[in-house]
């Protein structure tokens, strides 16, 4: 049997310019634009699927997490997941 790949990726924060171990939005956006173009990213409905065996795709996967719940998750890097339909 094919197992699918599924990749999760974890992000801090995500902020403007580059600080600590943050990632700056430019380098989200292109992150982004990676892995659109590579992998089938899933919501947590596709995810929850994916897990339970419900829906096996049949090419690689990524998820985006988020660790913390910063501020920026939701004013800066929310607003890029949306331009990039994800």
């Amino acid at each position: 049997m094919n197992h699918p790949i599924l990749n999760v990726l974890t992000y801090h924060r995500v902020l403007p310019e580059a600080s600590g171990s943050t990632v700056p939005a430019g380098v989200f956006r292109r992150q982004l634009d990676y892995l659109r173009a590579r992998y089938r990213i899933l919501d947590v409905r596709a995810l929850l699927d994916f897990l339970s065996g419900t829906d096996v795709p049949d090419g690689p996967c990524a998820a985006i997490t988020f660790d913390d719940g910063w501020r920026d998750n939701w004013t800066v890097a929310a607003p890029i997941l949306k331009e990039a339909n994800v």
